[in-house]
């Protein structure tokens, strides 16, 4: 099966900047946009709020084995634990947390496995999940 996914950790709202947020976390952010900035592909649409991306996952493309998703999907598990303190204590005030998973396939069948301790650690720190499929 031919797939790609990819898992983030997004921060949405009016976020203080980039370097607060980072140094609120502890780590630094994969993508940030700014409200009103022009994303996409194509830089046609108006971001409306501020966003913060990390991403948890590390090139997981068609040519992953199931071992190496499985091992980067475990190495998000870890990073939530290490956040999880310091997002519920930090002083970034009221912001959207989420995360957001996004699968693409050439089938137009089929799906992905999460690790029931990715889920465990979701839940304990109260996030939404995002998911979105494209069938390409």
């Amino acid at each position: 099966m031919s797939k790609k996914i990819n898992v983030s950790h997004r921060l949405r709202g009016d976020l203080h900047s980039l370097e607060f947020i980072n140094n609120e976390l502890g780590v630094e952010a994969t993508t940030y946009y700014k409200k009103g900035e022009l994303t996409g592909r194509k830089k046609n649409r108006v971001q409306s709020q501020d966003i913060w991306i990390l991403n948890l996952t590390s090139n997981l493309d068609y040519e992953s084995s199931i071992e190496e998703e499985e091992h980067s999907l475990l190495n998000a598990v870890t990073y939530l634990d290490e956040i999880s303190p310091r997002l519920s204590s930090s002083k970034l005030g009221k912001v959207d947390s989420d995360i957001y998973i996004s699968c693409i396939q050439e089938e137009d069948q089929g799906g992905f496995c999460l690790p029931f301790q990715l889920i465990q650690v979701i839940a304990s720190m109260n996030l939404p999940i995002r998911v979105s499929t494209l069938f390409i």
